[in-house]
C-alpha cells in the first residue's frame, strides 16, 4: 500500500493463474475512505446516543437512589464501544438499561455480560423477551404441556441454554429449592416481574421444591434488564403445585424492590385449587 498525493494504491494480481504476471494498481481516492470512516463514526455516535436516551428514560422512571460510586473506566469504555455497534432498537434498549443499572449501582453487570450482549442478535433479543415471561426467582418452572402451548418448547429452551441463559434443560429430574426467609414460620416470596407469590406454612423447616430450569449468572443479569408482562396462567400453575405440596399461597402486586432486597407489595389474594366438576 502506498500513498500518492490523495490516492491510495491497492495492488492485486489481475491473473491468479499466472504467478509471473506483474502487479497492477487499483486507485481509490483517499477522500472516499475518509468519507466512509466519517460515516461509520457518525453511525456509532448515533447508536451510542440512542442507547444513552434509553438509559436516561430508565433512570427518569426509577425511584432508586443513585450511587456515589463511579463506574469502572474499563467497563464504561467497553460499553461505549459495544453500544456503538448496535442498530437494532430492541438491543439498544438493553444497552441503555444496562448503563442505567450500572449508574444506579456500579458493579451490577459484569464484563462477561457486556460480551454476551454484544453478540446478541435482534431475533435472539425477541426470544429472550419471550423467555422472560416464564421467569420467577431465577428459574423457569418446568411444565412441559403449558410451555409447549405457549411457544416455549424444549427446542426453544435448549436454544436459550446454548446461548448461555439457562442450565439443566436436558436434565429430566432437575429441581430448585427455596427455604424460609423467616424463623418462626415458613415464608418465602417468589417474584415474577410485577407479581409476587407469597408462600407460607406453619412449619419453618418446610422447603419449596419445584421442577425447574435455573438461570445462569449471565441469565440472571440479562433478565434483570427485561421489562415484560407476567403470564398469569403460568403463575397459577406454580401456585397449584405449591398448594398441593401443603403451602398457603397468595398472589400480590409488587410495588417496589428496595436495594436491600426487601419487597413491598399490595393486594395479596389467596389462591385456591380450582373445583373439579
Amino acid at each position: 500500500i502506498e500513498e500518492n498525493g490523495k490516492q491510495l494504491l491497492l495492488f492485486h494480481n489481475n491473473d491468479s493463474s499466472n504467478s509471473n504476471t506483474s502487479m497492477t494498481p487499483n486507485v481509490l481516492p483517499l477522500d472516499y475512505l475518509t468519507q466512509q470512516n466519517l460515516f461509520n463514526d457518525i453511525k456509532e455516535e448515533i447508536n451510542v446516543s440512542k442507547a444513552i436516551l434509553h438509559a436516561e428514560a430508565e433512570l427518569a422512571e426509577s425511584t432508586d437512589q443513585l450511587s456515589d460510586e463511579e463506574i469502572n473506566d474499563d467497563w464504561l469504555y467497553k460499553w461505549r464501544n459495544y453500544a456503538g455497534e448496535v442498530s437494532s432498537d430492541e438491543v439498544q434498549s438493553l444497552w441503555g438499561k444496562l448503563l442505567a443499572g450500572e449508574v444506579k449501582k456500579p458493579g451490577s453487570f459484569s464484563l462477561r455480560t457486556l460480551d454476551f450482549l454484544r453478540s446478541l442478535s435482534h431475533e435472539e433479543a425477541l426470544k429472550i423477551e419471550k423467555l422472560a415471561k416464564f421467569v420467577f426467582n431465577g428459574a423457569v418452572f418446568r411444565d412441559k404441556d403449558f410451555l409447549d402451548k405457549e411457544g416455549a418448547s424444549y427446542g426453544f429452551l435448549l436454544e436459550m441454554q446454548e446461548i448461555g441463559l439457562l442450565s439443566g434443560v436436558e436434565t429430566i429430574g432437575m429441581t430448585m429449592s427455596w427455604g424460609s426467609s423467616e424463623g418462626e414460620k415458613f415464608s418465602r416470596a417468589l417474584v415474577s416481574h410485577q407479581r409476587l407469590l407469597l408462600v407460607t406454612h406453619n412449619d419453618p423447616a418446610k422447603t419449596i421444591t419445584l421442577p425447574a430450569y435455573s438461570l445462569t449468572f449471565i441469565g440472571k443479569q440479562i433478565m434483570s434488564l427485561i421489562k415484560t408482562d407476567h403470564n398469569e396462567n403460568y403463575l397459577k400453575i406454580v401456585c397449584y403445585k405449591l398448594i398441593k405440596d401443603g403451602f398457603d399461597v397468595r398472589i400480590a402486586d409488587v410495588k417496589n424492590i428496595l436495594p436491600d432486597g426487601q419487597i413491598l407489595y399490595e393486594n395479596g389474594i389467596p389462591v385456591k385449587l380450582p373445583e373439579i366438576a
